[in-house]
C-alpha cells in the first residue's frame, strides 16, 4: 500500500484546489521558507484525524485551518483534504483496491468525514488505520522540528513509537474500550445491587397484596358469573310473575268493572222498586182509608137494613120476600163483579207470565245454541290436544333414537356398551328461537360431532365402526378439545358496529363441562343481523372471522359469501327441538281453552237448570191461574143463571121501586160491592207489594254479594297493585344492579349465564363470597400489576446482575488475553527494534555503541524505553549531552529500525535532516534508497544533497502573496533524459 495522491482546497495557503500526484518511492517537495509546502505534512496528519489545532501549527480554533484569504482573495468557506491510497495489498482491511479518506471542515466548526466518498465517522476511519502505520500518532510522521523529540522526549512517551510498531495500538484501545466497559460494569453492578436491595424490601408486601388481589378478582369473577345468573333468573322470574299479576289484574279489573255496572244498574232498580214500594205503600194506607169508611157505611146500612127487614117481617110477607129475593140477586151481583175482577187481574199474570216464559225460553234457546256450539268447540280441541300429544310423543321419540341423525351416528349413540359417549353437540346446546338459523348454519355439520370423555373412549367408538363397517363419525373428546376466541382488538372494533349481534358461543346455553368444545365450536363465529352488516362487520376485521346473519347467510373467512334460502329439512335437529317445544307451548295454550270452555259449558248448564227451573214454576203459576179462572168463568155462567132465576121469580112480587126498603138495600149493596172492590184490590197490591218486596230483598241480596265480591276484588286488586309494584321495584333495582355493579344488560346476561344450581344455595354461595370478599379488607387491585412490574423489574436485574457479572469475567478474560498478545508482540517487535537499532547507529556513526532500554522489565504493559548511545570516539553519560546533529542521526537510526521491522507503508519527513552535514545526509539519502523498496518516503527538505535522491519532487511557490502553488518534477525522467 502507498499513498497515491493528496488533493487539498481551502487548506490554510492552499486556496486553490491542488493534486499532488505522489511516487510509489521517494516524492521531495522543496520550496522557500513560508512558501507552505510543511502545509502538506499538516494536511495529511489533519485527514488521518489529528484534533489539536497546536499540533497543525495554529493557535486559537480547528476553522483557523480554512484559507483566511489574502489582499487580493476573499477567504475560504471550508477546508478539504482527500488522501487516496493504493490498497491493491489489502494492508487496509478493507475489499477496496484504491481507498480514498476525505475530511471536509467549514466555517462553523462542522466536520465531515468520508471514506470513498460515503459520509462516516472519525471512528471509522481510525478503526480503519489503526496499526496500519499510518496514523497520525505513529512515527511515519514526523514534523518539521519533531526529530529530535524522539531522544528528547520521556521514556514513557516514547512508548508509544514501539507499541504502532509492534501493532498493539489497537489492542491497547480496545482495551481502554474494555477497561471503560468494565468500570461501566461495576457502576451499573453497584446501581443494580442498590435497585435490587431497594425492590427487595417492595417485593414481599407486594406478593402478599398481589395474592390478595388475586384472590379478589377469583371470587369476584366467581361472584360475578354466579350473582349474575342469580339475579337474571329472579328477573326471568319476577318478570314473569309480574306479567301475570298484570294479566290477573286486568282480567280482574274488567271483571270489576262488569260488575260494578251490573251493580250500579241493580242499584238503580233497588231505588225505583223502592220508590214504587212507597208509592205502594201510600195506596194500601188510601185504600185502607176508604175500606175503613166504606165498612163504616157498610156496618151502618147493616144496621138499619135489619131495622127494616124486622118491620118489613112484621108488617108484609109480600115485601119480606121481595126485599130478600132483591138482597140475594144484588148479593149475587157483587159476586160476579168480584169474579169478572179475578179473571181480569188473572189474566193480566197469565200474560205476565207469558212474557216471562217467552223470555225464558229464548234465553234457554240462546243458551243450548251457546252450549251446541262450545260443544262442538271442545269436540276440536279434545282432538286437537290428543293430536297434540300424539305428535310430541311421536318427535321425542325421534329425538331420543336420534332418527335425524346420520346412521354411524346414532349407532353410536344407541349402543350403550360403550364408555364414555355423551351426545352430539346440537342435543348439549339450548338456545332462543330466533337463532336457529344461524346457530344450524354456524354448526353445520359439527351439529352431530360426537362429545366424548376421553380420547381413549373416542378410539373404542371408532373401533366400533370400523368393525361393524357402520361408517365414519367425529368425535370430540373433553380432554383434548381446546377452546378458541376472537381476539380482544377484534372485539372492540366490532362490539358498537350495528348490526353485531353478539358470539355465536355466548348466545347458546350448555352445561360447563362441555365449555371447550362450544366456544371451539362456536368462539369465532360472529352472529349479525344481516348480511349488509356482516358484510362491513367482516372488512372492519380484515376477514379473520366467519359472520353469520341470523337468517343464516354467511360471511367467510377471507370474504365471500354464501346466501339464499335452503330448502326445507324435516330431519333438522334443531328444527325438531322448536317442534316439541311448539306443540308443547301449543298443547297447553289448547288445555287451557279446554278448561275455559269446559267452565263454560258447566256455567251454561247451571244457568239453563236455574231457568228451567223458573220456567216450570211459571209454568205451574199459569196452570193454576188457569184453572182458577176456568173456575171463575163457570161461576161466573152459574151466578149469571142464577141472577136470572132470581129476576123471574122476583117479577111475582109488587116492587115499589122508590120505596124506602129498596133504596136502602141497594145502596148497603153497593157499599159491600165497594168494599170488595177496595178488598179485592188491597189484596192485589199487596201481592204486588210482596212481589216487590221479594224482588227489592232479591235485590239487596244481589247487591250485598256484588258489594263483597267488589270488595274482594277491590282488596285483591290492591294486592294485586301491591305485589305489581313490589315487582317493578325488584325489576328495577336488579336490572340497576346488573347495569351498575356488572356493567351488563338482562338480555346479554340471560343469553350468557345460565344458572344450573338451586336458587337457594346460589344465594348462599353468593353470601359466603361476598363474605370472603369482606373478609379480605382493603384489596389493592393496582397490587398485580406493580407486583409484576416490579418482580418483572427484579428478575430483569437480577439477569442483568447475572449479565454484567459474566460481562465483567468475559471482560477480565479479554482484557488478560489482549494484555498477553500486547506483551509477546511488544517483546518481539522490541528487541527487532533493537537489534535493527544497533545496526543503523553503528552504519549512520561509523561504529560506536547503541541500546534500548525497558525501564520496567517486569511491567511490559507500561514499561518505558531509554535510549543509550555512544558515538564513536566519544564517553557520554547521557544521550541528552549528544549535539544537535548526533541526536538527529541517532532518531533517524531509530526511525530506519522500527522502518526495517514495521515495514511502514509510507513515511513523511519535514526537514527531518536539517541538522546534519553533507555527510550524513548522504549517509540519509543512501539509506532511503535501500529502504524504499518496500515504504514509500515523502520529504520536505532545503538540502540539495537530500533532493539528488528523490524520484518525483514538487515545487512549493507562493507567487500571490499568502497563496500556494505546486510545481512538479519528474527527477527520474529527468536523470534518464540526460544519461541519454
Amino acid at each position: 500500500m502507498y499513498l497515491k495522491q493528496i488533493k487539498a482546497l481551502g487548506f490554510k495557503s492552499f486556496a486553490d484546489e491542488v493534486n499532488i500526484e505522489m511516487s510509489k518511492n521517494i516524492t521531495g517537495i522543496v520550496g522557500p521558507n513560508g512558501s507552505g509546502k510543511s502545509n502538506v505534512v499538516d494536511a495529511i496528519k489533519w485527514v488521518l484525524g489529528e484534533q489539536s489545532i497546536k499540533n497543525l501549527r495554529g493557535e486559537g480554533a480547528m476553522s483557523d485551518i480554512i484559507f483566511s484569504g489574502s489582499s487580493k482573495r476573499k477567504s475560504a468557506n471550508f477546508s478539504s483534504v482527500t488522501l487516496v491510497f493504493d490498497n491493491s495489498d489489502k494492508h487496509l482491511p478493507i475489499d477496496y483496491s484504491e481507498v480514498s479518506i476525505k475530511r471536509t471542515l467549514y466555517k462553523d466548526g462542522e466536520n465531515e468525514y468520508y471514506l470513498n466518498n460515503n459520509k462516516c465517522r472519525l471512528k471509522d476511519i481510525l478503526e480503519l488505520i489503526i496499526d496500519s502505520g499510518i496514523e497520525k500518532d505513529s512515527l511515519n510522521i514526523i514534523g518539521q522540528g519533531e526529530i529530535q523529540n524522539i531522544i528528547n522526549n520521556k521514556n514513557g512517551d516514547r512508548r508509544i513509537i514501539f507499541d504502532s510498531a509492534a501493532g498493539v495500538l489497537k489492542y491497547k484501545k480496545r482495551k481502554e474500550e474494555a477497561i471503560k466497559k468494565l468500570e461501566k460494569t461495576h457502576d451499573n453492578l453497584s446501581r443494580v445491587n442498590d435497585i435490587i436491595n431497594e425492590l427487595e424490601t417492595q417485593i414481599k408486601p407486594l406478593k402478599e397484596q398481589k395474592d390478595v388481589a388475586k384472590k379478589y378478582l377469583e371470587v369476584k369473577s366467581e361472584l360475578e358469573k354466579l350473582d349474575v345468573s342469580v339475579i337474571t333468573k329472579k328477573i326471568t322470574e319476577i318478570n314473569a310473575s309480574y306479567n301475570n299479576h298484570k294479566e290477573e289484574l286486568n282480567i280482574l279489573n274488567k271483571k270489576l268493572a262488569n260488575i260494578n255496572t251490573i251493580n250500579v244498574d241493580e242499584d238503580a232498580t233497588l231505588v225505583s222498586k223502592r220508590t214504587e214500594l212507597i208509592k205502594i205503600d201510600k195506596s194500601i194506607q188510601e185504600l185502607n182509608k176508604s175500606l175503613i169508611e166504606v165498612s163504616s157505611n157498610v156496618e151502618k146500612l147493616k144496621g138499619e137494613k135489619a131495622l127494616l127487614l124486622e118491620r118489613v117481617k112484621n108488617s108484609n110477607e109480600n115485601d119480606k120476600i121481595r126485599l130478600e129475593k132483591e138482597e140475594e140477586i144484588l148479593s149475587l151481583n157483587n159476586k160476579l163483579d168480584l169474579l169478572n175482577k179475578n179473571i181480569d187481574s188473572n189474566n193480566s199474570k197469565i200474560n205476565d207470565i207469558k212474557n216471562n216464559i217467552k223470555n225464558i225460553e229464548d234465553k234457554i234457546k240462546q243458551l243450548n245454541n251457546n252450549k251446541k256450539m262450545s260443544n262442538d268447540d271442545l269436540k276440536i280441541l279434545n282432538r286437537k290436544y290428543n293430536d297434540l300429544g300424539y305428535k310430541i310423543d311421536i318427535l321425542n321419540n325421534e329425538i331420543e333414537t336420534y332418527s335425524s341423525v346420520s346412521f354411524p351416528v346414532k349407532n353410536i349413540l344407541n349402543n350403550n356398551n360403550l364408555n364414555g359417549i355423551h351426545n352430539i353437540i346440537a342435543n348439549v346446546i339450548e338456545f332462543d328461537e330466533k337463532y336457529v338459523d344461524a346457530i344450524n348454519i354456524a354448526l353445520t355439520s359439527s351439529k352431530e360431532f360426537i362429545i366424548t370423555d376421553t380420547v381413549e373412549d373416542a378410539k373404542s367408538a371408532i373401533k366400533y365402526l370400523k368393525d361393524n363397517n357402520l361408517g365414519r363419525a367425529t368425535f370430540y373428546p373433553i380432554d383434548t378439545i381446546k377452546a378458541r376466541f376472537i381476539d380482544d382488538n377484534s372485539l372492540d372494533i366490532i362490539r358498537n358496529t350495528d348490526g353485531f349481534i353478539n358470539i355465536a358461543s355466548n348466545i347458546v346455553k350448555y352445561n360447563k363441562i362441555y365449555q371447550n368444545i362450544i366456544l371451539n365450536q362456536l368462539g369465532t363465529i360472529i352472529i349479525a343481523r344481516d348480511l349488509s352488516s356482516a358484510h362491513v362487520i367482516s372488512k372492519k376485521i380484515n376477514q379473520k372471522y366467519r359472520i353469520v346473519t341470523l337468517d343464516g347467510d354467511v360471511v367467510n373467512v377471507g370474504g365471500s359469501l354464501t346466501g339464499g334460502r335452503a330448502r326445507k329439512q324435516s330431519s333438522n335437529i334443531f328444527s325438531k327441538k322448536y317442534e316439541v317445544e311448539q306443540c308443547i307451548r301449543q298443547k297447553g295454550y289448547t288445555e287451557k281453552q279446554i278448561k275455559e270452555l269446559e267452565e263454560n259449558i258447566n256455567e251454561i248448564d247451571y244457568n239453563l237448570n236455574n231457568l228451567n227451573s223458573e220456567l216450570l214454576n211459571l209454568e205451574i203459576n199459569k196452570s193454576k191461574l188457569d184453572s182458577v179462572n176456568e173456575q171463575s168463568r163457570l161461576d161466573v155462567i152459574s151466578t149469571n143463571m142464577e141472577i136470572k132465576e132470581k129476576e123471574k121469580d122476583i117479577k111475582h112480587y109488587t116492587i115499589d121501586s122508590d120505596s124506602i126498603e129498596d133504596e136502602l138495600v141497594k145502596k148497603y149493596y153497593t157499599e159491600i160491592n165497594k168494599k170488595n172492590n177496595i178488598t179485592k184490590d188491597l189484596d192485589d197490591i199487596n201481592l204486588v207489594k210482596e212481589k216487590l218486596n221479594n224482588e227489592i230483598e232479591q235485590l239487596e241480596i244481589n247487591i250485598k254479594k256484588s258489594n263483597n265480591i267488589i270488595n274482594k276484588m277491590v282488596e285483591d286488586s290492591k294486592n294485586l297493585e301491591i305485589k305489581i309494584n313490589s315487582e317493578s321495584i325488584q325489576l328495577d333495582n336488579l336490572l340497576n344492579t346488573l347495569n351498575i355493579e356488572y356493567n351488563i344488560t338482562y338480555e346479554k346476561a340471560y343469553q350468557t349465564y345460565y344458572l344450573e344450581d338451586n336458587i337457594e344455595e346460589a344465594e348462599e354461595n353468593v353470601k359466603k363470597l361476598k363474605n370472603i370478599i369482606k373478609n379480605l379488607g382493603v384489596v389493592n387491585l393496582g397490587a398485580i400489576d406493580e407486583y409484576d412490574r416490579i418482580n418483572s423489574r427484579f428478575d430483569f436485574l437480577n439477569s442483568q446482575k447475572s449479565d454484567l457479572y459474566k460481562a465483567e469475567s468475559t471482560l477480565i478474560d479479554i482484557i488478560n488475553e489482549m494484555d498477553k498478545v500486547m506483551k509477546e508482540e511488544f517483546i518481539n517487535t522490541f528487541n527487532k527494534i533493537k537489534e535493527n537499532f544497533v545496526v543503523e547507529f553503528r552504519k549512520l556513526f561509523g561504529g560506536g555503541n547503541a541500546d534500548l532500554i525497558l525501564t520496567e522489565p517486569d511491567n511490559i504493559l507500561e514499561t518505558g524505553i531509554e535510549i543509550d548511545v555512544c558515538p564513536p570516539g566519544k564517553k557520554l553519560s547521557h544521550i541528552s549531552l549528544l549535539s544537535g546533529g548526533e541526536k538527529t542521526l541517532t532518531a533517524i537510526s531509530l526511525l530506519f529500525a522500527i522502518i526495517k521491522v514495521k515495514n511502514l507503508p509510507f513515511c513523511v519527513l519535514d526537514e527531518v535532516e536539517a541538522a546534519l552535514d553533507e555527510v550524513n545526509v548522504d549517509k540519509f539519502g543512501e539509506e532511503l534508497n535501500v529502504l524504499k523498496e518496500d515504504t514509500q518516503f515523502i520529504i520536505i527538505t532545503h538540502k540539495k544533497k537530500t533532493m539528488e535522491y528523490v524520484d518525483y519532487l514538487y515545487g512549493i511557490t507562493m507567487q500571490e502573496s499568502g497563496v500556494s502553488k505546486l510545481v512538479s518534477v519528474n527527477l527520474k525522467d529527468l536523470e534518464d533524459e540526460i544519461g541519454r
